[in-house]
């Protein structure tokens, strides 16, 4: 109960900006339920925050530390392998070569364990493998994730607290594909993703072009 307490005081701190306060009543939580992975995520995603408004390097390593620790505690939960593969990557774009592996890993985790409801998972996990330079996974990592949903009309089916973010993400796995397929001169696929993406987004000017 102290523990939802302190969170609770922390979101309120976060609402109106005030990052030092919230990273105090989060340190608190923890401290009152530190097996709480929900807590360490939350402190997790605001120190990373805090890492690219000043790109202090010890702030990625401390979000890294935190999600980790999340992982650790849910393996289950998808969205703390997708948070802890798009850290990793960081680590990586700064010339830490070992953490590519090691964000491809998260990802494949968060595709296991929710492979329908996050569609940004297999354009994260493709973007591994265009990293990599392997086209073909990647190919077959977007298509998965394009057909998630077969008729894309049915996004205004969702509630609507789900139909935005999943239209959004819906929409980036086919347009991702699209775009592979354009650079691999595969036309006709191209075309037949980029419509699909018009299907939701009918003004979509990258799907129109």
């Amino acid at each position: 109960w102290n523990g939802e307490t302190e969170e609770e005081r922390a979101r309120k701190f976060q609402e109106m900006g005030k990052s030092s306060e919230t990273l105090s009543y989060l340190d608190r939580a923890i401290r009152w339920d530190p097996l709480n992975p929900e807590y360490h995520r939350s402190r997790g995603k605001l120190i990373f925050y805090l890492y690219k408004s000043n790109s202090k390097q010890e702030y990625l390593d401390y979000a890294i530390m935190d999600l980790e620790q999340s992982v650790e505690l849910d393996p289950y939960k998808a969205a703390y392998h997708s948070d802890l593969g798009h850290y990793y990557i960081e680590k990586y774009y700064m010339s830490n070569k070992e953490f590519l592996d090691k964000a491809m890993v998260q990802f494949k985790c968060a595709v296991e364990n929710d492979p329908v409801n996050y569609p940004q998972f297999y354009t994260s996990l493709a973007q591994i493998y265009l990293l990599k330079g392997n086209k073909d996974e990647a190919e077959k990592t977007l298509i998965k994730g394009a057909n998630i949903m077969k008729d894309l009309k049915d996004v205004n089916r969702l509630w609507s607290f789900r139909k935005d973010t999943f239209k959004e993400q819906i929409m980036a796995v086919n347009s991702s594909l699209a775009d592979l397929y354009l650079t691999l001169k595969n036309f006709d696929p191209a075309r037949k993703y980029y419509s699909r993406v018009l299907e939701i987004a009918p003004d979509n000017s990258d799907a129109l072009y």
